[in-house]
């Protein structure tokens, strides 16, 4: 028996440093009963009573305070030390005085004690070894170390939280905290010290970091290119107004001329005949009117961008010879269309800016022969060679031997670069003005 609670004695100790006075009033409740059974047994106080029942009630009572006093027995200590050693987090627990009390299993592991015979007793032990595994400590860890050992070596009662680079095994980062223990009245009673190992989130820190710096950059990427489109937008604007603008006053010209011509051809012939034919001039001025209503038509076509109305239909040719026939009648011009037989639903196929484009460079030639160049005679070439179209008009005007470039014919040019065709033109002072324009059907 005497062994047996020697044996318990010397476990109970090692096993449960933090519970001294539990073990030594179970040590007490293991030999009372032995005592009194030994003195009864050697007859030092005679054999007239023996004591052995009563100490064995004084033994339960003993085990009754150790059990629901100090709880003993109690399971919460046993999980609570479970979960202590099974941390992922090295912790290590100091007492008021700065002594060691408790480390666990993950601080073996991260010290490296396993392989070493060290038992942690005081901070001294605990600042040594931690200077030494910080030997591998990166430069702007140092002053975080420097303030953590002075921390724990003056047995601050403070909470403090450095975060230290470790280039050990790899680059590790870790967080040091310190923290004062508490009991019931707000009274300090050590401190706790735990390591953690924040080497995963460091890295996702610093990922999500890198992926904000990259949506930083692309917001501001953004930023600029979203500048570059307001203005891209307001200079398509502007060339969308331009280009419009230019229409118009292309369309506007070209049906202004037209009319304008007819009526003045018009005109000059009622003039001459006021006196001799009335009937003949009323006529005339009727048809000046019809003229100029038509012209008004075109202009709000124009404006409203529309075809000319002889290209409602689409058939371009059907469309020139109408223009054709409108000059011969108004006016004393020979107009001669020369299309080598192409057939009409040809055209059917062509876009509408195509057949606007040619028809109005016709009209406008047609017009600066009369207007300008006072031509009796007008031909105009249609030919199909291959997929290109090719258009002559000349005429027997007056010519000239510097040409100026009026409205008129740059509307021309523009009109014909807009379908992707070449256009030219000559003239000279023995007569006549001439336009050649070549454009590959279906640009």
């Amino acid at each position: 028996i005497l062994g047996g609670d020697l044996l318990l004695f010397h476990y109970a100790f090692k096993k449960y440093k933090s519970k001294k006075i539990e073990v030594i009033l179970l040590v007490i409740a293991s030999i009372t009963p032995f005592l009194p059974n030994l003195l009864f047994l050697t007859n030092a106080i005679g054999r007239e009573y023996d004591f052995t029942p009563s100490a064995f009630s004084i033994t339960l009572i003993l085990y009754l305070v150790i059990i629901f006093k100090y709880r003993f027995l109690d399971i919460m200590p046993v999980a609570q030390n479970l979960i202590f050693n099974n941390m992922n987090e090295a912790i290590v627990v100091l007492d008021i005085h700065g002594r060691i009390i408790k480390y666990n299993k993950a601080t073996t592991e991260l010290f490296n004690l396993s392989n070493v015979p060290i038992k942690l007793y005081s901070k001294k032990a605990l600042i040594a070894l931690i200077l030494k595994w910080v030997e591998h400590k990166s430069l702007e860890s140092d002053k975080c170390c420097e303030e953590l050992v002075q921390h724990i070596s003056q047995n601050r009662f403070e909470q403090i939280s450095k975060d230290i680079k470790i280039e050990l095994y790899g680059m590790r980062y870790f967080r040091i905290m310190v923290s004062p223990i508490f009991k019931e009245g707000n009274e300090v009673v050590g401190n706790i010290i735990t390591f953690s190992d924040i080497t995963k989130y460091n890295e996702m820190v610093n990922e999500i970091n890198e992926k904000n710096e990259e949506l930083t950059a692309a917001n501001e990427e953004l930023v600029v290119l979203n500048d570059q489109l307001v203005e891209y937008s307001s200079a398509v604007e502007e060339l969308a107004v331009t280009k419009e603008r230019n229409r118009m006053a292309r369309d506007l010209h070209d049906t202004l001329g037209h009319s304008l011509t007819i009526l003045i051809t018009l005109l000059e012939v009622s003039s001459g005949m006021l006196e001799k034919n009335v009937a003949e001039v009323r006529e005339k001025i009727n048809h000046s009117l019809r003229i100029a209503r038509e012209g008004l038509c075109e202009i709000r076509r124009s404006i409203s961008g529309l075809s000319p109305k002889n290209l409602e239909c689409n058939r371009l040719l059907d469309a020139i010879k109408k223009l054709i026939a409108e000059f011969r009648h108004n006016s004393n011009v020979k107009i001669i269309l020369t299309d080598d037989d192409i057939c009409n639903d040809f055209w059917k196929d062509i876009d509408a800016s195509f057949s606007d484009a040619i028809y109005r460079v016709c009209q406008e030639a047609i017009t600066n022969s009369i207007r300008h160049g006072k031509a009796t005679e007008v031909n105009i070439i249609i030919k199909i060679v291959e997929d290109t179209l090719k258009l002559y008009i000349f005429d027997n005007g007056c010519g000239c031997d510097v040409i100026v470039k009026g409205f008129g014919l740059k509307g021309m040019e523009e009109r014909i670069a807009l379908i992707g065709g070449k256009i030219s033109h000559g003239s000279s002072v023995d007569g006549g003005f001439n336009i050649q324009i070549e454009v590959k059907l279906g640009t």
